[in-house]
């Protein structure tokens, strides 16, 4: 995790702030791999309890014979228990997109501290918004191992698609939902009513997030236990904060757009060179 006295660094002259979002984006990979690698750790210790057990989960089925009376009670009962820990890891998460918040507004912190701060103040709040993808997450693969066994149509595939695409909305939402409660306050249904609504809007790149924080581990698994151990590395020491850097300056262009821009435009671009209305 990050060193307890590593801090942001700040751009101190307008100047220096880049003009787009883009930009800053491309300036975070570039000067701030640090922040990129601290936030990745940071939620993977969060990620832990869900890790361990996906872990038993593949042991048990891989030790089991391959039909529904022997998988279906594995996944179903496994995924009970993977279903809270998504919560766990939201709580992680959202303290995550609590430093990202800091970083894209040009704004000072430690980032060990302001991630124990978020924890502290919408630990609550977090655990239940991961516990929404965690119980999505649940329907989607139980769902999913049901139909591979017990039809043979069209539907079977259509029901799938269904239910992935369920998961990918619940999946975006959530995202919308650290970006939000780090930065406006409002009750956790409202809260929960806008991020839902912001990921329907912007479906195209809540689809595009969703197969780079899903899509790309599922597919290394299909492929090769070893390739999504390799995956789940890199992800942990890298990806993960990557796509917090992405998520939160999306979902602040989108709040600049439809929220900001009418009722609180000193927030319009804020992080950002003033010059420059391009965002």
């Amino acid at each position: 995790m990050a060193k307890i006295k590593r801090q942001l660094k700040v751009n101190p002259a307008d100047a220096e702030l880049p003009r787009t979002r883009k930009r800053l984006f491309g300036r975070i990979i570039k000067e701030d791999f640090y922040l990129l690698v601290d936030l990745s750790l940071a939620e993977a210790l969060f990620s832990l309890p869900l890790a361990v057990a996906l872990i038993f989960e593949y042991l048990f089925i891989v030790n089991v014979e391959v039909s529904f009376s022997s998988v279906f009670p594995i996944v179903f009962y496994m995924g009970l228990i993977c279903t809270p820990c998504f919560g766990i890891k939201y709580v992680g998460r959202n303290a995550c997109f609590s430093v990202m918040k800091k970083k894209a507004h040009n704004e000072g912190c430690f980032i060990a501290p302001q991630i124990l701060s978020a924890v502290r103040t919408s630990g609550a709040r977090s655990f239940f918004n991961g516990l929404t993808v965690g119980i999505s997450a649940f329907i989607c693969v139980v769902g999913t191992v049901y139909l591979l066994y017990f039809s043979e149509t069209f539907f079977k595939w259509a029901g799938i698609g269904v239910l992935i695409l369920q998961l990918a909305v619940l999946f975006g939402a959530a995202e919308y939902f650290c970006a939000s409660e780090n930065f406006y306050q409002l009750k956790f249904f409202a809260q929960r009513k806008n991020s839902f609504a912001f990921a329907l809007i912007a479906f195209p790149a809540t689809i595009a997030h969703f197969a780079f924080f899903f899509g790309v581990k599922f597919f290394a698994a299909l492929f090769s236990p070893w390739l999504a151990i390799a995956c789940v590395f890199l992800y942990a020491l890298f990806l993960n904060g990557l796509s917090v850097a992405a998520a939160t300056l999306f979902a602040h262009r989108t709040f600049d757009i439809h929220i900001n821009k009418n009722n609180y435009p000193e927030y319009v671009g804020k992080g950002l060179y003033k010059g420059d209305k391009e965002s």
